[in-house]
C-alpha cells in the first residue's frame, strides 16, 4: 500500500456534541460540520484497513469513547433526578400556608420560609404577596358535583397546586415558561364511594411566576380624563347590573377617595330623591360624579350623542385631555396601562379614537366605527367640534340615517357628525374591546393579551365574568 494512500484514523470525543450545538467557539468554525472522523495524512506506512484486526481495534476504540460518554451524561442525569426528588421532598416537609396581609404587599422571604424559586434562571427572589393560606384539603363535596357533571367514574386522581406571583421589574409577557415541574407526587387517588373522611393534605410548594411589576391600581392618576356615561335608573339600582364596583376599582384609589377621574352620569326614569341617592352612593364610594337627569322625550342614540356636549360644557373640562364616552358595563381593568397608552397620543389635535366590533356582522350592518362599549375617546378639541355641530348632527334626518335596521345608533351618529363636519377618521386602537363574543369566550381571557378596556361580560345574552 503506498504512504500517500495510507491513513490514520482518529476519533475525538470533542466532535461528539450531545449538548445543543454553540457558536461561540472559534475553533468549531473551521472543524469540519457534522464530522465524528477526520482524516489525516501519514506519511509512513501503517496498518492497512483492509486487515480485520485494524477494524477490530478501531471499532473497539471507538465503542469504549463512546460509552464513556453515555455513562457519563446517564450518571449526570441520575444525579439531576435524584437532587430533585431530594428538592421536592424538602418543599413539601417545610410546606407552609403564605402570610396572611390586608393587602398585596411585595415582601422579601425571610431564610425559614419555603416559597422560594427552586430553579435558577429569571426567578431569583420569589416575593410573597398573597393573603389567602394554602388549603390542600379534598373538597369532596366538589369533586362529586364534577363526577356527576362529566361522568366520571367513582376514583378521581386529585392533586392541587398554588400559584405564587413574583413581582419583577421585567418586561410583561403573553406566555411565561417556568422552568419548574408542574405536577409532583402528591398525587392521590380519590375514592367518591368511600364515606371515611380523608387526613389532612399538605401542600406542595408552589409554582413561583414572574410578573412585570406593573403599577398597583390604586396608584392611578385618571385626573386627565372625563367619562360620560348614559343608562336607567333601573339598570343602576339592579344588583344584577349595578356598575357601582366596577366605577369604583378604575375610578378610585380603592380606599374610598377618587383618582382625579371624572364622570358624569345621565340617569333616565330618575326622580330627584333618586338622583341624589345615586350620588350618594358613588360618593360615598370614593367616585368624583355628577348626576343628571335624561331627556325622556330624547331617544336612546340622541340620549348618548348627548354626552358630548354635556362634557365638552363642564366646568372642569379645562383640565381634562381625554373625553370618554362608555357604557355602564364599560371597565378599565388598568387605568395605568391605558393613561400610559394615550400618553402616546397628541391630546391638543382633533382625535377620534375607538375600536370595532369583533363581530364583522356588526361592522358590516353599522359600518366603520369606534363601538361605544369598547370606549370612545375623543381629545378635547374633537368634542368641542361635535359640541359646536350638535344641533345640525341630531336633526330627524340624521337620526333616520343612523338607523341601521336595529334603530337609530349612537355610534353612528357620532362618526357621522365627525366624518361630515371634518376630515379626521377613526384611530383605531385595537387594546380596546367591544368584545361583542355569544356564547364561551374561552380563549380570550386565556390569551395572555393586556386588555385597556372590556365590555359585555355580565350575562344576560353575553358571557360572565368578574373582572374585578
Amino acid at each position: 500500500m503506498p504512504a500517500a494512500d495510507c491513513q490514520a484514523l482518529r476519533f475525538s470525543t470533542s466532535d461528539v456534541n450531545f449538548d445543543k450545538p454553540t457558536t461561540s467557539t472559534r475553533s468549531s468554525s473551521r472543524r469540519s460540520s457534522g464530522s465524528m472522523v477526520a482524516l489525516m495524512p501519514n506519511p509512513h506506512r501503517c496498518l492497512p484497513m483492509r486487515s480485520p484486526m485494524a477494524r477490530a481495534l478501531v471499532l473497539t476504540f471507538a465503542i469504549l469513547a463512546i460509552s464513556t460518554l453515555l455513562l457519563r451524561s446517564s450518571a449526570e442525569v441520575q444525579t439531576a433526578i435524584i437532587q430533585t426528588a431530594a428538592s421536592a421532598k424538602q418543599a413539601i416537609y417545610l410546606q407552609r400556608p403564605l402570610k396572611h396581609g390586608a393587602d398585596w404587599q411585595d415582601t422579601l422571604p425571610t431564610p425559614t420560609e419555603p416559597h422560594r424559586a427552586s430553579s435558577t434562571g429569571d426567578i431569583a427572589t420569589a416575593l410573597v404577596n398573597s393573603s389567602i393560606p394554602m388549603d390542600c384539603n379534598y373538597d369532596i363535596a366538589r369533586l362529586k358535583q364534577w363526577k356527576e357533571k362529566y361522568k366520571l367514574g367513582g376514583q378521581i386522581e386529585y392533586t392541587k397546586r398554588y400559584i405564587q406571583v413574583s413581582r419583577q421589574p421585567i418586561r410583561r409577557k403573553s406566555m411565561t415558561v417556568l422552568n419548574q415541574s408542574f405536577l409532583t407526587d402528591t398525587i392521590r387517588t380519590v375514592d367518591l364511594n368511600n364515606p371515611e373522611p380523608y387526613q389532612a393534605e399538605s401542600c406542595p410548594e408552589p409554582l413561583v411566576a414572574p410578573v412585570s411589576q406593573s403599577p398597583f391600581p390604586g396608584s392611578a392618576n385618571a385626573s386627565e380624563f372625563m367619562f360620560g356615561v348614559s343608562t336607567t335608573y333601573k339598570r343602576f339600582s339592579d344588583p344584577k347590573t349595578s356598575p357601582v364596583n366596577e366605577w369604583t376599582y378604575w375610578l378610585t384609589d380603592g380606599k374610598g377617595n377618587t383618582n382625579g377621574g371624572k364622570l358624569l352620569l345621565m340617569l333616565l326614569d330618575a326622580e330627584d330623591e333618586q338622583l341624589q341617592e345615586t350620588h350618594n352612593i358613588l360618593t360615598t364610594a370614593g367616585i368624583d360624579v355628577d348626576v343628571y337627569r335624561s331627556n325622556a322625550e330624547d331617544i336612546m342614540a340622541v340620549r348618548y350623542l348627548a354626552l358630548v356636549p354635556t362634557m365638552y360644557n363642564h366646568p372642569e373640562r379645562p383640565r381634562k385631555k381625554w373625553l370618554v364616552t362608555c357604557d355602564d358595563d364599560t371597565f378599565f381593568p388598568s387605568f395605568n396601562a391605558l393613561k400610559e397608552r394615550f400618553d402616546e397620543f397628541d391630546d391638543g389635535f382633533p382625535m377620534y379614537i375607538g375600536t370595532f366590533s369583533e363581530d364583522v356582522n356588526n361592522i358590516q350592518r353599522h359600518g366603520s366605527q369606534a363601538f361605544g362599549g369598547a370606549g370612545v375617546f375623543l381629545s378635547v378639541p374633537m368634542a368641542g367640534l361635535v359640541a359646536e355641530r350638535y344641533e345640525s348632527c341630531k336633526t330627524e334626518q340624521k337620526i333616520k340615517e343612523a338607523n341601521s335596521g336595529w334603530g337609530p345608533q349612537g355610534d353612528i351618529l357620532l362618526r357621522k357628525c365627525i366624518y361630515e363636519n371634518s376630515n379626521y377618521k377613526l384611530t383605531l386602537l385595537n387594546e380596546l374591546w367591544q368584545l361583542d363574543l355569544y356564547g364561551d369566550p374561552s380563549g380570550f381571557y386565556e390569551s395572555g393579551i393586556k386588555p385597556l378596556s372590556l365590555h359585555n361580560w355580565g350575562g344576560g345574552g353575553w358571557h360572565v365574568a368578574y373582572p374585578w
